[in-house]
């Protein structure tokens, strides 16, 4: 017997038989595909930071651009991106001679490179643009006292522009461009600024565009280190592989003396005032500087960096970041509306 709501009056089966029906469902869509934890909902940019970013992936090179080859395996012996990530890690952060033989020689090694690769460094400069070579050539001076950033910068010109590099050491094989991204005219122009635009005084220029140089060659060695920025580490690891001069220019943005930067989508984020504290494990440059500008823009609440912990109208604080922050800090950097998923190993 089923009683009717009100009357509690017993009620035959057979009247009521048409409620018992299942409810016919609508179809549902299949989902997207998701790709590494992370689907854009839409692929249409919302803003013009879009158009900015496009542009600067114009190839390196005076005459229009040959239709993209395959990409080539890499030399044998040389390492794949990924491998070796924690030397790589360990040799970004400090780009100078020291106590340490294996350093010294590497850094001796590097240096006889350049030299040796002269030549072909020269015929990759010819196919420039005079605005070019000279944007060059400012990045490679302020990377005078950097050999192994100086050696990754002149690896990668004669890799997107001639198809092949010079002399490596294999001292220095998993230091070098991966040839993806390329070096293209926006990203030159980008470190170019880093070397000439005037920065925080507590900034070394020279340490800065030498980690930027190797960091958009490699992607893989941006790190949180000790810092539970771990999302904020994998966005821009996916942006310095996408679109490594919007990378490199919003760096460039917060370490200049008023500390602030507009992202893709037109909002701004800021240096944050603690940027510089130590007790991180040792993150390059690059990522202290970032890393928490995004954490407190993407957690919306005040994110106290040597903390490591977020703080939301006064009550209290959590570290890492929700996955609402996640979406924000994405739609933030590419100007898309993002949905992320979250997976689990266990």
């Amino acid at each position: 017997m089923i009683r009717q709501k009100g009357d509690f009056a017993p009620v035959s089966l057979a009247k009521t038989a048409h409620l018992l029906k299942p409810i016919a469902k609508p179809a549902l869509k299949a989902p997207a595909p998701k790709t590494a934890l992370i689907s854009a909902k839409i692929s249409a940019p919302l803003r013009g930071g879009s158009a900015r970013i496009a542009a600067y992936a114009a190839p390196l090179t005076a005459a229009p651009a040959a239709p993209e080859a395959p990409a080539a395996p890499p030399p044998s012996g040389q390492k794949k991106v990924g491998d070796g990530l924690q030397a790589y890690e360990r040799r970004i952060e400090r780009d100078a001679p020291n106590s340490e033989d294996q350093d010294a020689t590497r850094i001796k090694e590097a240096k006889a490179a350049i030299s040796a690769n002269t030549a072909l460094e020269a015929e990759a400069l010819a196919k420039l643009t005079p605005d070019q070579r000279a944007q060059y050539n400012r990045v490679a001076a302020q990377l005078a006292g950097k050999p192994e950033a100086r050696l990754a910068l002149q690896n990668w010109l004669t890799q997107s522009t001639l198809g092949k590099s010079g002399v490596v050491p294999a001292s220095c094989k998993e230091l070098m461009p991966t040839g993806r991204p390329p070096l293209s005219a926006g990203l030159l122009t980008q470190f170019d600024k880093v070397a000439t635009q005037q920065l925080d005084s507590r900034i070394d220029r020279s340490d800065l565009l030498a980690q930027l140089v190797r960091e958009t060659a490699d992607p893989t060695c941006i790190n949180q280190k000790s810092k539970g920025s771990c999302v904020a580490t994998s966005v821009t690891i996916k942006l310095a592989l996408s679109q490594p001069a919007e990378y490199v220019r919003l760096v460039a943005g917060l370490a200049t003396p008023g500390g602030t930067v507009k992202l893709a989508n037109g909002d701004t984020i800021r240096r944050e005032a603690d940027w510089e504290n130590n007790n991180d494990g040792g993150r390059a440059l690059p990522e202290k500087l970032l890393q928490p500008a995004l954490m407190d823009y993407g957690n919306r609440g005040e994110y106290d960096n040597s903390k490591d912990k977020s703080s939301w109208w006064g009550l209290g604080g959590s570290g890492g970041t929700p996955s609402w922050g996640r979406d924000k800090m994405l739609e933030g950097l590419f100007d898309k509306t993002f949905d992320t998923v979250e997976v689990m190993p266990w």
